[in-house]
């Protein structure tokens, strides 16, 4: 039931799953360790680890600045490394740069699918790379480069084609379903980022602690260290409530909640997470981590249930490399944890 829990939320926030494994109890922990209750009854212990050894995610792969664009009818199906499936929009709302596939869409703000795999809101271009309409990239098919290819086999009891990346180190990607085969398909490079260091995987000595219940406590893990958060400045506050409201789904405007700022990605700069309160839209997000790149503001939907009345992101390192962790407010016995992984951010789930 737990790991069919997690499969829903991560379908229904985008996110990626990793089932964790709960142990009763921790003979280990004492008076010493940080915020234990030690007593007749030992709060069970969450553990970041698995019985069984963790399957390698598509973005903690060695990510490359590969992309490749399908087209099909009136519409492109856009892929980059880091991703785990494509995003298909109209063929004459995308253009492309180093930065990634460019398209506005339904809230009218402007996405970038970008080399390394995020995916962000643009906020403000400042100095912004040229671009050309994706539909001048198709030309002809291109060579894909060495060791990467794209397969297409049937779907749909024959009715369908299925379009599959194959590239290095195991991956394999569905990249969509199709009448026919796409009429072109062409592979790009892009640039991926050269500022930040990425925060790994949680190792198994990274314990979450929760209650009788079974209900995950909002704290720092056992073998975490605290986060210090800094303020967000009025003027930058007002300025990132301002580009959320295209997220607005009628009634009030949309304020700010939960709001700090960390340096998360280990770059010298800080990034903001902003949790916002009032109606949103079904399928725009609740929380955003804003980042200043240069000249450009980005903002990425980073998945955290936040809630007015539930618990505050908590903030925490290991060994350095920072993390924020979020009990879900839907169901107490799953979290997520936010980190950055070389070229964007990923929240997976803990139960």
């Amino acid at each position: 039931m737990l790991k069919a829990s997690c499969r829903r939320y991560a379908r229904t926030l985008g996110l990626a799953c990793t089932t964790l494994v709960a142990a009763p109890g921790c003979k280990a922990c004492g008076s010493s360790s940080p915020g234990v209750d030690v007593g007749s009854e030992t709060p069970l212990v969450i553990s970041a680890g698995s019985s069984t050894e963790r399957a390698p995610q598509v973005h903690d792969l060695e990510l490359l600045p590969i992309a490749v664009a399908l087209r099909s009818g009136p519409r492109v199906w856009m892929w980059v490394d880091g991703r785990s499936s494509a995003v298909a929009h109209p063929t004459d709302r995308v253009s492309w740069s180093s930065r990634g596939f460019e398209f506005t869409v339904n809230n009218g703000l402007t996405k970038v699918l970008a080399p390394g795999g995020s995916f962000y809101y643009r906020v403000a271009a400042g100095d912004a790379s040229p671009t050309q309409p994706v539909s001048t990239l198709f030309d002809g098919d291109s060579d894909p480069p060495p060791g990467w290819s794209v397969e297409y086999v049937d779907g749909a009891g024959g009715k369908r084609v299925q379009a599959f990346l194959l590239g290095p180190e195991g991956r394999r990607v569905r990249l969509g379903l199709f009448l026919s085969q796409p009429d072109d398909a062409v592979w790009i490079t892009g640039a991926l980022p050269s500022e930040g260091q990425a925060s790994p995987p949680l190792p198994e000595t990274v314990r979450f602690r929760a209650g009788a219940d079974g209900a995950l406590l909002n704290d720092v893990p056992l073998g975490g260290e605290p986060l210090e958060w800094k303020s967000v400045s009025q003027d930058k506050l007002q300025q990132w409530v301002a580009a959320v409201q295209p997220f607005h789904n009628g009634g009030a405007d949309l304020t700010a909640g939960m709001h700090a700022s960390a340096d998360l990605d280990r770059d010298g700069e800080l990034e903001t997470l902003l949790c916002i309160s009032g109606r949103i839209r079904m399928l725009d997000p609740r929380c955003v981590l804003v980042d200043e790149v240069g000249s450009e503001t980005r903002m990425y939907a980073v998945g955290l249930p936040w809630t007015a009345d539930g618990g505050a992101p908590v903030g925490f390192t290991v060994d350095g490399a920072p993390y924020v962790f979020m009990g879900s407010p839907m169901d107490p016995s799953i979290g997520f944890v936010l980190r950055y992984y070389s070229a964007g951010w990923i929240a997976e789930t803990v139960e």
